[in-house]
């Protein structure tokens, strides 16, 4: 199975599969379809949310964190322009990130972090912020900032003001000292650090990697990609995961603007495509289903 997690856009005509999908529109808009309402997620948050964990859980469980450590965050690095007075923030899948991105970026920020009882830490590309004493705020999701406008309101909860401010912290010291590795390279700059994913330290425990197959940098050392029935991407990343010899699976998941599209192939269906009729390229949508339905229906194929 195909989870794409940012394949659906909206349009003034309605939702539409992503462009980059377009090479592949014959295929997937003959297929059938059931619709069901869902969260935006990373390939990193479907993850967590597939094995049930929080996705800070599912990043920090391996490391070898400090006693006194009591929350950790998923601290997500950004890109992002200026728009008028607000941030747009650049789309994960194209922001380029490695394990020495990571690494460099601890080590600039952890003297400064220090002095508020955090640090950072690398999961090979991932980071997870570690925190000696919890934060109450729950923030959007990096699924909701990414490609996004960066939110300006403070998130809920009595710390929501502080968090922000931390962030907003973290931009200004950014700002002012670039990795400069980054920029030999052409690669855009880092602007911020998004936090989110939250999980307590009761929730860190060994569990089994997750059994899917990703491209996605911040999986890279926690998930399992041998003999995986999932494949799990963003749109960006699709080429690299499909097989040009064997086609689409036969169920493909697109997901984007607060819904997700299955699609399957089925002989009937097959037999209507070969009829060579076309179908409509806007999408609409069909009393979806609700997330726990979806949940239970990939569960099955996992």
């Amino acid at each position: 199975m195909l989870i794409v997690t940012n394949g659906l856009v909206q349009t003034p005509d309605g939702l539409k599969l992503h462009p980059l999908l377009e090479p592949l529109r014959g295929d997937l808009l003959w297929r059938s379809r059931s619709w069901y309402a869902a969260p935006a997620h990373t390939p990193l948050s479907f993850t967590a949310w597939l094995a049930g964990r929080s996705p800070a859980a599912l990043l920090a469980s391996g490391l070898n964190l400090p006693d006194s450590v009591q929350q950790c965050w998923v601290a997500s690095p950004f890109h992002a322009q200026l728009m008028r007075d607000r941030l747009q923030v650049m789309p994960e899948g194209i922001f380029p990130w490695r394990a020495d991105d990571a690494a460099a970026l601890a080590a600039l920020l952890n003297p400064l972090l220090a002095e508020e009882g955090m640090s950072l830490h690398a999961a090979g590309p991932a980071m997870i912020l570690a925190c000696d004493k919890a934060i109450d705020a729950s923030p959007a999701s990096f699924a909701e900032v990414s490609g996004n406008l960066l939110p300006n309101r403070h998130p809920d909860g009595v710390d929501g003001g502080r968090l922000m401010r931390l962030v907003a912290e973290l931009q200004m010291y950014l700002y002012r000292n670039p990795l400069l590795d980054r920029r030999s390279r052409g690669e855009p700059d880092v602007r911020g650090i998004w936090l989110w994913g939250r999980c307590s330290r009761d929730e860190l425990s060994s569990a089994p990697m997750p059994v899917v197959a990703t491209r996605s940098p911040s999986l890279s050392l926690v998930v399992d990609g041998r003999n995986a029935k999932l494949m799990v991407t963003e749109v960006e990343h699709l080429g690299e995961m499909l097989n040009p010899h064997t086609g689409l699976s036969d169920d493909v998941l697109v997901m984007g603007e607060g819904h997700a599209l299955w699609l399957r192939q089925t002989p009937f269906v097959a037999m209507l495509a070969r009829l060579g009729r076309r179908r409509e390229a806007a999408l609409p949508v069909r009393l979806p289903l609700g997330p726990a339905e979806l949940l239970q229906a990939v569960r099955a194929h996992w």
